[in-house]
């Protein structure tokens, strides 16, 4: 399984019994994640934001900043890729990562780059290059070839989390203009037992 309870058990601070975070994974009860979060120590569990296709919605942006305030990345992965551009002088102390996307026409960044944290690989791109429109499978055997621990993309305005051969997959959704529902963004935490993602309504 992707998810070691026995690790994670070994992890909780305030007394939860292992059955009880059988259910809160295996039955995805509401709020996992924030009941998940209050059973790691803070300083074993680090945080990525992955947020995609903004299109100028910085207020937005911005809000999902002050959120997640404690967050050790924030990843965007395109669309318009100069949004998070102005969150690095708003927020000197975050660190932040971007590739442009297909509306970024006048960016030099590179379309897709990795991330190794915790020893764990992260390929992110914006995914127009792997027609990800079309299917996910193109971009799932790059991030193979690559030995991707987790795939991040963007592209679609739709949400996407799974799980696949050891590969955990996600895209954030938009900021601006999703697909369906609300504007969501994305959440990877990483602990000593393993890895946890979560779509969020902005």
């Amino acid at each position: 399984p992707p998810f070691d309870l026995k690790k994670y058990s070994y992890y909780c601070m305030r007394g939860l019994t292992a059955q009880l975070l059988c259910y809160i994974i295996i039955e995805r009860v509401p709020h996992k994640q924030s009941i998940l979060n209050k059973l790691i120590k803070e300083s074993d569990l680090l945080r990525i934001v992955v947020v995609s296709d903004t299109h100028g919605k910085t207020a937005r942006l911005e809000e999902v900043i002050l959120q997640q305030a404690k967050a050790d990345y924030f990843i965007h992965l395109g669309d318009c890729v100069g949004d998070i551009e102005e969150s690095k002088f708003d927020f000197p102390g975050k660190m932040f990562l971007n590739v442009p996307g297909n509306c970024d026409y006048a960016s030099l960044l590179p379309v897709e780059d990795e991330l190794v944290v915790c020893g764990k690989r992260i390929f992110y791109t914006h995914g127009h290059r792997y027609y990800v429109k079309s299917g996910y499978s193109r971009i799932i055997h790059e991030a193979v070839t690559r030995h991707a621990d987790i795939l991040l993309f963007g592209h679609t305005h739709a949400a996407y989390t799974a799980y696949e051969n050891g590969l955990y997959i996600m895209n954030p959704g938009s900021l601006s203009h999703p697909h369906t529902g609300m504007p969501t963004y994305g959440v990877i935490d990483i602990t000593p037992a393993g890895i946890v993602t979560n779509i969020v309504e902005a």
